[in-house]
């Protein structure tokens, strides 16, 4: 016969840990509307213990009497039991499938996975079948949907021999993997220039970062090194810039990522330093003003929810190194972020293994969010301010804007604090570089990480025409996958109507004609493990009116 406990005591006791536990999410609440990330993220830790706390209660009362009797009416020790196993559960899968596991013994990891379903079904049953009360029941959904449900998609996240040929579509894998500093060489023969037509090519100086040794290099036609700077001569700085652009007096400006952005003379003497979470691009106005994307951790809120997010931005910096003002561009792009997006950010910061991790780099007072993690949403990769006005499209000083991870092109106006175009969805995919061209169309760099079955992964660099969102030119090679880069990669629209392309995971750079012919290719240099291993190149640019900077115009002669 079965016994409901009906302890007015502990109903009372549950009703105020209730309501306490209510009260805690009101306040995590408000708190993340305000945008107080630290707090809104201590408030949901507080939150979530105390939730499991009680939640936990819930797992005692579905347990038979005999099984009660077997941990001695201990329930303590049941917890510790069920939180260990669970702990050994995420670790061991961790691990096992990370380094011992990862093309052998398939049903063992799927045996594991479907076990905590199991567990979570019996479960469910004992809940169904129990006569608990009102107050109980709601507790124990909220138990699974709080403590069990993050675990479910670890339960069909199969390995990647398990998913074959379809791991290479895995669109959040794909766009998590770091920029790579070194690439496997396919033709040990192409080293530096390996093609020059005299006749077809733009002539110019062609600068490039050299990340492995933060150098950027100056080279001619002929792939011969004209001048070198050192961007850290005394070796104090961590990281590496993926853009370095010259200023007319030969000064030129680079960034360290996510450390700072710096101004650097010929000779290397850094005169200027501003630090701050800088990455992937900036541009450099006229007036030498520079416009360069930033970041830092936040809360937006979206749909009146409080949402952690590594939020992208723009830092305008004057040309002697003063902050001037932040653009952000967040509150325009709400209304494109999916539901699924959020939910997965919730997903993933729920996780018991991931919320401990926030919480500790919170103690040690760390960047909370990182780069390419589930956070980050945006994935802002170049901006490009308009120097004129474009009837129909846009006002000078409105900014064309990359957000790699939604697969969006926009352009937002500083003036309207909103976005007066925007293209991309279902055209490109992890694209790079978008930028202004003198006839108004947009052209960029299309990536293509993740196109999906049956297409295979290539690359392509278009200009489309904004107005009427056409291609009107597009690059690619035959076949089509022969050219691909998962990260990185720029274009840059020549004096004569060729287009400069920097393959970056390839290290290679070349030229095309607007019939698409080759003439000119570049692969960097620099290998090693017996030339082995090459090293990517971020970006080249080249400057085709050399006599308009200090120091480059001698380089010529």
């Amino acid at each position: 016969m079965k016994t409901i406990d009906n302890n007015p005591m502990k109903h009372r006791t549950t009703k105020r840990n209730l309501l306490l536990l209510i009260l805690t999410a009101v306040v995590c609440y408000f708190l993340g509307i305000f945008g107080h990330l630290n707090a809104f993220l201590v408030t949901f830790v507080l939150f979530y213990v105390l939730s499991y706390s009680l939640f936990t209660n819930v797992i005692w009362n579905l347990q038979t009497h005999k099984t009660r009797q077997r941990f001695k009416n201990n329930q303590i020790f049941l917890h510790i039991i069920v939180v260990g196993c669970i702990i050994l559960f995420l670790l061991g899968r961790s691990v096992i499938s990370k380094h011992y596991m990862q093309n052998t013994f398939p049903l063992i990891r799927l045996s594991a996975k479907f076990g905590l379903l199991a567990f979570i079904i019996y479960y469910g049953i004992r809940l169904c079948k129990t006569g608990l009360s009102k107050i109980n029941i709601f507790l124990a959904v909220l138990y699974l949907g709080f403590v069990i449900i993050p675990f479910l998609p670890s339960l069909f996240k199969l390995s990647n021999n398990e998913k074959g040929n379809k791991s290479k579509f895995n669109i959040e894998a794909l766009r998590s993997l770091p920029y790579t500093n070194w690439t496997p060489v396919e033709n040990i023969n192409n080293v530096s220039v390996t093609l020059n037509n005299k006749q077809l090519a733009n002539k110019g100086i062609n600068v490039y970062n050299f990340v492995t040794k933060k150098l950027v290099n100056l080279i001619d036609m002929e792939g011969n090194v004209l001048h070198s700077i050192n961007l850290d001569r005394k070796n104090e700085i961590r990281g590496y810039s993926q853009k370095s652009e010259f200023c007319k007096n030969g000064d030129i400006v680079c960034y360290f990522r996510d450390k700072m952005v710096a101004r650097i003379d010929w000779n290397g003497l850094h005169k200027w330093q501003i630090k701050t979470r800088a990455h992937h691009d900036f541009d450099i106005r006229p007036n030498e003003q520079i416009y360069i994307l930033t970041r830092k951790d936040s809360v937006m809120r979206w749909r009146f929810l409080p949402v952690p997010v590594l939020e992208d931005m723009i830092y305008v910096i004057s040309p002697e190194g003063k902050y001037q003002k932040t653009i952000g561009f967040l509150e325009p792009l709400k209304k494109d972020i999916p539901p699924k997006t959020v939910l997965r950010l919730y997903c993933r910061m729920i996780h018991p293994l991931n919320l401990a991790k926030i919480m500790w780099k919170m103690l040690k007072a760390k960047r909370i969010f990182k780069a390419s993690s589930v956070f980050d949403i945006m994935h802002t990769n170049s901006v490009d301010v308009s120097e004129k006005n474009v009837p129909g499209l846009c006002s000078k000083d409105d900014i064309l804007i990359s957000i790699r991870d939604m697969n969006l092109v926009v352009i937002y106006s500083p003036k309207k604090s909103d976005f007066v175009w925007k293209w991309g969805p279902g055209e490109i995919s992890g694209q790079h570089h978008a930028q202004f061209q003198e006839n108004g169309n947009i052209m960029l760099f299309d990536n293509g990480t993740c196109r999906g079955i049956p297409v295979r992964n290539f690359s392509r660099v278009i200009e489309i025409n904004p107005k009427t969102k056409q291609i009107e030119w597009e690059y690619t090679e035959s076949p089509k996958e022969k050219f691909f880069t998962t990260g990185g990669g720029e274009n840059q629209k020549l004096p004569n109507g060729n287009v400069l392309i920097t393959e970056t995971c390839t290290g290679r750079v070349f030229e095309v004609t607007t019939d698409g012919r080759k003439v000119w290719e570049f692969y960097n240099p620099h290998n090693k493990d017996g030339n082995k291993l090459r090293a990517t190149i971020p970006r080249m640019f080249r400057i085709v009116n050399p006599q308009d900077y200090r120091h480059i115009r001698d380089l010529e002669h």
